[in-house]
């Protein structure tokens, strides 16, 4: 099945079927590339890279890595 423009457009405003993690990639559908692509990083993955840092004492490091995705992911998705 291809995704018309209508169905994208539906599928990424927000509170109707846009994701409400902001780290999620997103596919029209099954089979096809990926739009939003390399974003995927759960909050279960977010929270054991924390706790390796942690466990490293790189605490600090790991906040200011993870800050600056996450502020970069929102800019982007708001301005599309």
């Amino acid at each position: 099945m291809i995704s018309s423009a209508a169905n994208i457009t539906h599928d990424l405003t927000p509170n109707k079927e846009k994701p409400l993690w902001p780290l999620s990639s997103y596919g029209p559908s099954k089979h096809e590339p990926l739009l939003l692509a390399g974003l995927d990083e759960s909050p279960e993955e977010l929270r054991v890279k924390a706790f390796t840092a942690l466990k490293e004492g790189n605490i600090n490091g790991y906040v200011s890595q993870a800050t600056i995705s996450l502020y970069d992911t929102v800019l982007t998705s708001s301005s599309s």
